[in-house]
């Protein structure tokens, strides 16, 4: 008998955002659905201003949706990054695509706009400015030359014959559908807003606001662009109030004079590293995006400071003290495995979370080491902050004790229930200082103690039993008896070798994660042996307590046995740049991403997968056995043979199809083996097991009677 030489696990995408893309525009259709282009491919719709979304893919589009214009209920065309010209006729459920006759290859379909439901204008960007022009709702559509030498940048079909187009330093303006061209205004680049009843305004990038009463013809000064930045969205409120955001996002201002003066009323933060989209939904509801997915919501009377919100929490490494409960370093906390976050809403600093730390204990004890930069306007440099924020009651609430100034958070540990020690690192050019802050709690309440430091350390851990706290330190693990008083080296590695973290269990076990090898001992640290390099340099580690290790190198989540000496690739399909790695108990690692995406696997050890006989030489067919025991309440074994080796996959499925758990998905040699069901947590009916290996495949119905 012998075990399987891979770890078995199932996969599960918790706290979901709407979408990991990046987010391109977003506008508001006729039937007050809000649709959003993503990239690299796919539309993002919600039909309840913007409270849930679901993503639409069309494989038949290769670039990027760039904008859409809506004409009816059913029909609106778009444009990609790829310059596609595409049409819906069924509201967005099927797209295709469409052929400009004549086009360039190299050319670029820069702007698309419509007067009306049958007259269209597409401008396009290549060394010749030339655009077409539709009569007859994009059913047929005819090339015309506004200039030779211009470079198209945004266009605007005033009505059925008028037609402007930006283009290089000038607005070009054609009343008989492009066959002439007039030059009416020279100007920057810019974005043109239509007020309706011919007046129509332009936003000149890094200049002014023009406006022209008779369609375009003449042209007057309005006023200069709020700050002189590039204005790329803006949105007219039924009042009147006309909102547009700063370039970067960073503001949103406004006009309530007909764009001649303007007022900053909301400060957007850094909340959206990059924004791409705004639109206002109604009087009362606006939304910004951005990349990978990122949202914020507005709801209220009016577009202020307090009025931004946001509906999908920023990333910010979190904490799980199991499978159900978890605190991050905003101070969120969680009853539902990070579907949902209750408790503070946002950073309470509302300045730049620079890498915070958090440590939280099953009695209750936390600690959040927020590292926060605050930058005064004009002066370029941040002055940074650490902060630490104790909470006894698992993150409910916290309270602040100390606020260090050029001080920066690096690691932490907590030392049984009752005590937490913090490193510091000074963030100043005066020469490197380092601090350990000592946490205690007892009954008349948390107190903190300095103890120096003289050496930076990386990472933290403890063993409450052994008296233990460690650290890595260069090529060395050092370990304190007196709680961070005095240090002593527990292990070099005599190799070039830097230690990055330390991870450690009360069981014994200690492991000290290099940038080229891992180090471990299972014996509180008395012998030492080498694991697995890496191969990369690791963004985070996890060690479960008995012994199974994950890493993560940017997207890649690997897990290996006890002895470390080989590793498998977890599925991560889903994952995009690995943030915290973390067992929650000895079979189930969270894993989260920079996205604020949190995954849970499910690990099964080899002892649940067995090889009973894998070179049985009478062995010719594929068979699989009926469970036993059956009926069974919890636990049931399945018992299959392989003629040979291949990849083998084995699902439960309920009777109505759906999975219930993946018990198998590796490769394995032939022979006769077996596998194990826990069906803790499933309710009660029959159940099926498909097994599948290479060409063969078969199933038994299973009865859970509890």
């Amino acid at each position: 008998m012998s075990g399987a030489q891979s770890l078995q696990h199932n996969f599960e995408l918790i706290a979901p955002k709407p979408t990991y893309k990046d987010i391109l525009f977003m506008t508001v259709l006729q039937d007050g659905r809000l649709i959003a282009g993503l990239r690299p491919t796919g539309l993002l719709l919600s039909n309840d201003e913007g409270l849930t979304w679901q993503e639409v893919n069309y494989p038949n589009i290769k670039g990027a949706i760039m904008k859409i214009v809506q004409l009816s209920p059913d029909v609106f065309y778009g444009i990609t990054s790829n310059s596609e010209f595409i049409k819906t006729t069924d509201g967005g459920a099927s797209f295709s695509t469409m052929v400009l006759q004549n086009m360039d290859p190299l050319a670029t379909i820069a702007d698309i706009s419509f007067s009306d439901s049958q007259h269209g204008f597409v401008g396009v960007y290549t060394y010749k400015t030339y655009s077409w022009v539709t009569t007859d709702g994009g059913q047929t559509w005819t090339r015309i030359y506004p200039a030779s030498d211009f470079w198209c940048n945004s266009s605007l079909m005033v009505d059925n014959s008028v037609l402007l187009l930006s283009a290089s330093k000038r607005i070009l303006r054609s009343t008989d559908r492009g066959h002439t061209w007039n030059t009416v205004l020279y100007s920057q680049y810019g974005q043109f807003y239509n007020h309706g009843d011919g007046k129509i305004s332009f936003f000149s990038s890094y200049d002014t606001i023009r406006t022209s009463l008779d369609g375009g013809n003449t042209w007057s000064f309005t006023a200069v662009t709020p700050f002189n930045f590039e204005v790329r969205f803006i949105s007219k409120m039924s009042d009147g109030v006309v909102y547009v955001p700063r370039e970067n996002f960073s503001a949103l201002y406004k006009s309530t004079d007909g764009l001649l003066t303007w007022s900053r009323v909301a400060w957007l933060g850094s909340f959206i590293s990059t924004p791409n989209a705004f639109t206002t939904i109604s009087d009362t509801v606006a939304i910004l995006a951005g990349n990978r997915g990122s949202i914020l919501r507005h709801t209220g009377s009016q577009l202020n400071d307090s009025m931004i919100t946001r509906n999908q929490f920023l990333p910010s490494k979190a904490f799980f003290t199991d499978s159900l409960w978890g605190t991050n370093t905003f101070g969120l906390y969680t009853s539902n495995g990070g579907q949902t976050w209750q408790g503070n809403t946002s950073n309470p600093y509302n300045y730049i979370d620079w890498g915070s730390y958090l440590t939280l204990t099953k009695s209750g004890l936390g600690l959040i080491g927020f590292n926060w930069r605050y930058q005064i306007i004009p002066d370029p440099n941040f002055t940074v902050y650490s902060d630490i924020n104790v909470t006894t009651n698992q993150g409910r609430s916290w309270i602040k004790k100390e606020s260090k100034k050029y001080f920066h958070t690096k690691a932490v540990t907590s030392f049984g229930d009752s005590v937490i020690v913090v490193m510091l690192k000074r963030e100043q050019n005066t020469g490197e200082n380092y601090e350990i802050r000592v946490i205690h709690w007892t009954n008349a309440g948390v107190s903190v103690k300095t103890v120096p430091l003289t050496m930076g350390i990386t990472g933290l851990a403890a063993i409450h039993s052994k008296n233990m706290v460690l650290a890595g330190f260069n090529n060395s693990i050092l370990v304190s008896y007196d709680t961070a008083k005095t240090w002593q080296t527990l292990f070099a590695s005599g190799a070039n070798t830097s230690f990055i973290d330390v991870k450690a269990f009360e069981s014994g076990l200690i492991v000290g994660c290099g940038d080229t090898y891992k180090y471990y001992s299972t014996d509180f640290g008395v012998t030492w042996s080498k694991g697995y390099p890496n191969g990369a340099w690791p963004g985070a580690f996890a060690v479960s307590p008995t012994g199974l290790l994950a890493y993560s190198s940017s997207s890649r989540v690997e897990i290996g046995h006890k002895t470390w000496q080989t590793f498998q690739k977890l599925d991560n399909d889903l994952i995009n740049e690995v943030w915290n790695l973390q067992f929650v108990d000895k079979n189930t690692l969270m894993v989260q991403n920079n996205r604020g995406d949190y995954f849970k696997y499910r690990i099964m050890d080899t002892a649940s997968v067995m090889s009973l006989d894998p070179s049985e030489p009478q062995l010719r067919d594929f068979s699989l056995s009926q469970n036993y025991p059956n009926p069974f309440n919890p636990e049931t074994v399945i018992r299959f043979a392989l003629p040979e080796a291949g990849y083998v996959k084995g699902v439960v499925y309920d009777i109505l199809g759906r999975e219930v758990a993946t018990l198998l998905k590796s490769d394995m040699p032939a022979g006769i083996h077996q596998v194990k069901f826990d069906a803790k947590g499933v309710s009660s009916g029959v159940y099926v097991f498909r097994l599948e290996a290479g060409n063969y495949s078969s199933a038994i119905k299973m009865l859970l009677n509890k």
